[in-house]
């Protein structure tokens, strides 16, 4: 929380599973003051129904930066495959 509070000018972050109320809290203190720019996991594009390709992420870190008043600064990325897709959020 304290690096999230010390950002002066902005903060980028990756997000898989939001759940900490203190990281959300921490966000929310600078969201007015920094350059804020969230790249948060929004799940799979197509149902998966098991197997190794199953996210094990649970649901509800769209939902909780909705209600933290986030979405302006956030960005749902809809992974098909790899880790690349960070280059083509920031």
């Amino acid at each position: 929380m304290q690096f999230i509070q010390s950002a002066q000018k902005t903060l980028d972050c990756a997000i898989y599973d939001l759940k900490d109320s203190d990281v959300v809290s921490a966000l929310k203190s600078v969201a007015n003051k920094v350059t804020l720019r969230i790249a948060y996991d929004g799940g799979k594009q197509k149902m998966v129904t098991g197997g190794p390709s199953l996210d094990p992420k649970p649901k509800g870190t769209a939902q909780i930066i909705e209600d933290a008043g986030l979405s302006k600064y956030a960005t749902p990325i809809h992974v098909t495959g790899g880790c690349n897709w960070i280059r083509n959020v920031f």
